[in-house]
């Protein structure tokens, strides 16, 4: 499947997006980066909005997978389309709103002083749910899928993101700078997929 990790920070804080393909090696969770825009070119929401659903939307980034019911009716070949994970930072939430109001599902990663992280549901159906994850947590989680080598980029990518040393020391740039955004949009898209447990009813894809 895929991922599209993307965040939007407060005021002028630099935007960005960043595509990862996950897929499996060893009973591992790998990532390869697909595409990496930081900083975006703008901070407009309508700008936002098209390119998320432009890639949403693309068949190209849909994987199928079959789904069986446990009541012994046949399986189901359903389309998942890419995961949307936003890193919101203060008032962005807005954004967020905005998007599931525009029927985008978005998973919303927000920053939180107390350790650990919690989940929150919106209330909105199937349109994503609110986590607040400390910001260490995203840092290592990181980090930790660096060290293994399950972070794939290709050639000269990953030092355009952020120096190699730092990534896997988890020194993660703040998001005020040029590349900050990217690294916090890639760290939530891995967080999510390495930490949250999606279960999902027979007949519903994701």
């Amino acid at each position: 499947m895929f991922l599209l990790g993307v965040f939007w920070g407060a005021d002028k804080a630099p935007s960005a997006m960043v595509l990862l393909e996950q897929t499996w090696a060893n009973l591992r969770r790998c990532y390869r980066l697909e595409s990496l825009r930081a900083p975006l070119p703008d901070r407009r929401f309508d700008e936002l909005a098209e390119r998320l659903r432009t890639i949403f939307e693309d068949r190209r980034y849909a994987v199928y997978k079959r789904v069986f019911s446990q009541d012994r009716r046949p399986a189901k070949r359903l389309q998942v389309k890419p995961r949307i994970v936003l890193a919101a930072a203060g008032a962005a939430t807005d954004v967020v709103d905005a998007l599931r109001a525009s029927q985008l599902p978005v998973e919303c990663v927000i920053r939180r002083d107390q350790n650990g992280w919690e989940k929150y549901d919106y209330d909105r159906i199937c349109l994503g749910h609110n986590y607040r994850v400390n910001r260490e947590i995203l840092v290592e989680c990181l980090a930790t899928v660096a060290r293994e080598n399950r972070l794939h980029f290709p050639a000269g990518d990953l030092e355009r993101l952020m120096p190699v040393a730092a990534l896997r020391t988890a020194d993660l740039p703040d998001s005020g700078c040029p590349t900050g955004g990217a690294c916090l949009a890639l760290a939530a898209a891995v967080w999510f997929s390495e930490t949250v447990k999606s279960l999902k009813r027979y007949g519903q894809a994701g």
